[in-house]
C-alpha cells in the first residue's frame, strides 16, 4: 500500500520528497533471519519522517515482527505517542470526528513476561525516558504466566504534554482520559496522576473514564468525544473500534511522535497475505497516513487537500471489495488523484 501513497504524496507535492526504501519485512525475517539492522536505525534516526507499510506474514510466529521492528522502532526512536484519527466518511454510520492519543511504548507492551519459577526472570529496559532492571521469581503448585504493566512519570508527563498538543483538531469537545482505573489500581494511579497535574497546567479539566464505558459511550453516541488520551492497550482496543465504526481498518491512519524530528506513520490494519499481488486492498488507510505525514513534514494544506480528496473519491463511489466495491486498488489511487489540486 505504500507505492499507493506515494503516488499520490508526490502528486500533490510535485515530487518533491526525496525516499529511502528499506527492507525490513517477513519475507527477508524468512529467507535471511534479519529483523532490521543496526545501519538501518541508524539512518531512520536521521531521517524526517517513516512511511511505514505492514509487515506481517502468517508464517513468522506472532509478535517476532511487531517486537523486533515495530516495537523496536516505537522504543529506540523515542515514539511514545501514537495519533489515532477517526473521521467519518460519506458512507460512515457514524457521525464522528475524533482522535485517539494512545501512548506508544509503556504499560503491558514492554515485552516483560514469562513464566514464574523459582530461578527468576529478568528484564533490562532502557529508553530515551528511564533505563532500569526489573526481576520476577516466585513458586506456586500450577504454572504461573505474567506479563507486566509498567508506567514510568517521566514517560507520561512527555505523553500527557504531547497529547495536548492535538487538542486543536477536535477543539470544542473534551478531552477523556481512559484507563482501568476501579480494577488495575496501583498502575493507573500514576496515570491519573500525571494526567491531572499536565492538563491542569494548560487549564483542563479531564474527564476520567473506565475503557469498557468508553467503548459503550462511542457506539451509542460517538459525536460526544473529540480528543481521547488512552493508555496503550486501551488506546490499541479503541482505536480499532473506532475504525470500524467510520468503515473498517483500511480507512484508518496513524502517526508515532517523539520530541525529536523524525516521525512515523502507517495504515492501522495490518497485512493480508492471502490477496498480496491481485491489486484489491483497499489503500486509503495508508494515503491517509500520508497526508499526516505531510503535516508533519510542514505541508499542512497539501496533507488537508489530500484528506479532501480521499472523501471525494468516496463520495464518488470509487471504493474496494472489502465495504463493498468492485474497484481496485489502482482505481482507487486514480480517483484520488484526480480530485487533487
Amino acid at each position: 500500500m505504500i507505492p499507493a501513497a506515494t503516488e499520490c504524496i508526490d502528486h500533490i507535492t510535485g515530487g518533491s520528497i526525496e525516499y529511502v526504501k528499506y527492507g525490513a519485512s517477513s519475507e527477508r525475517y524468512i529467507r535471511e533471519s534479519t529483523l532490521i539492522t543496526e545501519n538501518e536505525m541508524e539512518e531512520l534516526r536521521k531521517m524526517d519522517a517513516i512511511l511505514f507499510g505492514a509487515i506481517g506474514d502468517p508464517r513468522v510466529k506472532p509478535g517476532i515482527m511487531e517486537r523486533g521492528v515495530i516495537l523496536r522502532l516505537r522504543r529506540e526512536l523515542g515514539l511514545f505517542l501514537n495519533l489515532r484519527p477517526a473521521r467519518s466518511l460519506p458512507f460512515s454510520k457514524f457521525d464522528m470526528n475524533i482522535a485517539i492519543a494512545r501512548e506508544n511504548t509503556e504499560e503491558f507492551y514492554m515485552g516483560f513476561g514469562g513464566k514464574i519459577d523459582e530461578g527468576g526472570s529478568k528484564f533490562l529496559h532502557r529508553s530515551n525516558a528511564w533505563s532500569g532492571e526489573l526481576e520476577v521469581s516466585g513458586s506456586s503448585d500450577d504454572d504461573l504466566y505474567f506479563n507486566l504493566g509498567v508506567m514510568s512519570r517521566k514517560n507520561l508527563e512527555r505523553f500527557f504534554r504531547k497529547a495536548l498538543s492535538f487538542k486543536q483538531a477536535n477543539e470544542g469537545k473534551g478531552v477523556t482520559v481512559v484507563d482501568k482505573a476501579n480494577a488495575v489500581t496501583g498502575l493507573y494511579e500514576i496515570w491519573r496522576e500525571v494526567a491531572g497535574e499536565e492538563l491542569a497546567k494548560a487549564g483542563i479539566k479531564p474527564h476520567f473514564m473506565y475503557g469498557d464505558a468508553v467503548a459503550y459511550d462511542l457506539v451509542m453516541d460517538p459525536s460526544k468525544f473529540g480528543l481521547i488520551m488512552a493508555s496503550n492497550l486501551y488506546g490499541d482496543i479503541l482505536s480499532d473500534l473506532c475504525a470500524g465504526m467510520i468503515g473498517g481498518l483500511g480507512f484508518a491512519p496513524s502517526g508515532s511522535y517523539g520530541l525529536g524530528k523524525v516521525a512515523l506513520f502507517e495504515p492501522v490494519h495490518g497485512s493480508a497475505p492471502d490477496i498480496a499481488g491481485r491489486g484489491i486492498a483497499n489503500p486509503i488507510g495508508a494515503i491517509l497516513s500520508g497526508a499526516m505525514m505531510l503535516d508533519h513534514l510542514g505541508m499542512k494544506e497539501k496533507g488537508q487537500a489530500l484528506e479532501e480528496a480521499v472523501g471525494l473519491a468516496v463520495q464518488d463511489g470509487v471504493m474496494t471489495h472489502d465495504i463493498g466495491g468492485s474497484d481496485g486498488t489502482k482505481r482507487v489511487v486514480a480517483s484520488v488523484v484526480k480530485h487533487l489540486p
